[in-house]
């Protein structure tokens, strides 16, 4: 009888013993799955946040990329609207923005044109007033006010000095044709300061022989408007 109950011990000892190390692999093959499945989430978010941060940084332009500078400018530059070219002229009833125009010039000199509501205009650069190749462009703005037409040009790239002065040369009627309260007498070339916040009286043309072609000298490259100056 003893013997019989020392073999039921060994055996009960027996199976107990199997049945933790069952337990203990099930629990281990547990833990070692749930660390797997961590590091596959972990994974997982890592290259999610990593290609969200790649779309991201695909989307701007580098600051040595063609074109980034010109654009940074643009962004940069302050707020302009009808209630800049009213400090200067008065009420504006109605504007537009007119299409832009590209030109290249370099040491040899060039020439940009350009048209719009109720002008055409042209852009010259005299030999040497540039040391090297460089692409101008020009975005124009034509505003109905009540002391006439008033076309404003935006020239670039911004700040462009020239060693010798470049030339505006505009054909416009516009200027004495929307004009109803007084008579108009030549054109002037506006120039906006930025810093002030207000226009600077640049050069006039009387328009002597009354052909509509006004001529004015620009030495480097900003905001310009011009209208007629009224008696």
């Amino acid at each position: 009888m003893i013997k019989l109950l020392a073999k039921q011990k060994t055996k009960n000892r027996g199976e107990n013993e199997m049945t933790n190390h069952s337990k203990y692999g099930l629990q281990k093959g547990v833990l070692m799955s749930n660390r797997r499945s961590v590091l596959i989430r972990l994974s997982v978010l890592f290259l999610v946040v990593f290609g969200v941060a790649l779309v991201n940084g695909c989307g701007k332009n580098s600051p040595v990329a063609p074109g980034s500078e010109q654009t940074d400018v643009l962004e940069q530059k302050e707020p302009f609207g009808p209630s800049n070219v009213e400090q200067q002229w008065g009420r504006v009833f109605y504007w537009r923005f007119e299409n832009a125009a590209y030109g290249y010039v370099d040491n040899g000199g060039g020439t940009m044109n350009f048209s719009g509501d109720g002008y055409d205009a042209q852009f010259q650069v005299p030999d040497n007033a540039v040391d090297y190749w460089v692409e101008l462009w020009m975005e124009g703005q034509a505003y109905y006010t009540e002391s006439g037409m008033v076309y404003v040009f935006e020239f670039g790239p911004d700040g462009l000095q020239f060693r010798e002065d470049a030339t505006l040369i505009i054909e416009t009627k516009a200027l004495k044709d929307y004009n109803d309260n007084g008579s108009i007498e030549g054109a002037e070339l506006m120039y906006w300061d930025p810093d002030q916040q207000d226009w600077q009286f640049e050069e006039f043309d009387d328009d002597s022989d009354g052909d509509g072609y006004y001529e004015f000298k620009i030495g480097h490259f900003s905001r310009y408007g011009i209208g007629g100056r009224i008696l």
